[in-house]
Order: C-alpha cells, then sequence, then structure tokens
C-alpha cells in the first residue's frame, strides 16, 4: 500500500463498539491497541468484524506531543508511550520520529515553537497522542 500517512499501525480487529452513532473499532497487536472512530455509513460499507486484520492511519500532523500528562486525564482516545528517536529540523515545522514501547513507530509534525517549548530532543520519553476520531481504518 502507498500511501502519504506517516503512522500506519496493523494489527486485529478485537472490539466493536456502538457510541451514540459512531462506531468505535479497536485494532490491536499483541498488547497494543489503537482505536479509530468510524461513520455509519464507512461502518455498512467495511463491515469490519472482530478477527479482521485491519489498519489504523493517523496524520502526522494530528498527532499531538506530551511530554508529562499527569495530573491530567485526557479526553484522546490514544495515548501511546515512546522514546524520541530523531528530530528532523525544517524551516517551519520539526517531524519528531518516535519508538513506541511495542516496538511501532510513530510520527509527529510539530511548530517550531512547539518544539523550543517541548524541548524535544533524541532519547526523551515522550507521549503521542490523537483522537480516534482523526484515524482512517482499512481493512486488510
Amino acid at each position: 500500500m502507498k500511501t502519504s500517512t506517516r503512522n500506519c499501525f496493523h494489527g486485529v480487529i478485537s472490539q466493536i463498539d456502538e457510541l451514540n452513532g459512531v462506531y468505535q473499532i479497536a485494532v490491536q497487536q499483541h498488547d497494543f491497541i489503537v482505536y479509530s472512530h468510524i461513520s455509519p455509513h464507512a461502518f455498512a460499507r467495511l463491515q469490519p468484524k472482530i478477527g479482521n486484520m485491519a489498519i489504523v492511519m493517523i496524520k502526522a500532523s494530528a498527532v499531538s506531543l506530551m511530554a508529562e500528562i499527569t495530573p491530567f486525564r485526557l479526553s484522546a482516545e490514544n495515548v501511546l508511550l515512546g522514546t524520541i528517536d530523531a528530530v528532523e529540523r525544517g524551516a517551519v515545522n520539526n517531524i519528531v520520529l518516535i519508538s513506541l514501547k511495542n516496538g511501532e513507530n510513530a510520527v509527529a509534525t510539530i511548530t517550531l515553537d512547539s518544539s523550543e517549548h517541548l524541548d524535544v530532543h533524541a532519547g526523551e520519553e515522550i507521549y503521542a497522542v490523537f483522537n480516534a476520531s482523526n484515524t482512517i481504518l482499512g481493512l486488510v
């Protein structure tokens, strides 16, 4: 598959819940779960079932980074802990490459101001945070 989406998480659908007209799909790889929200129209077209192989895609610009979360509780369904591998510096934005605790990788595109404010550096722990509603679900 060729895509411009920098974050692609593969796994098996482990749970499907209807939440006020939106479907929440849990895609699991070992003990790692990523959540995706899809519309009733998409649900009818895809017809996802528990056990289906799936991919959850999220654009790097939709991933927020947090150096620490406590004492907050977040509304985002996806909060993934990892370590910064590298920061690719750009003229307007920086691209932050992250190794997640489960062995997967994530990428976030953040502004230069955010990079300075968070003081992002290779080797530091960071949370990659994104809403399930910002994802695209694909079935294999």
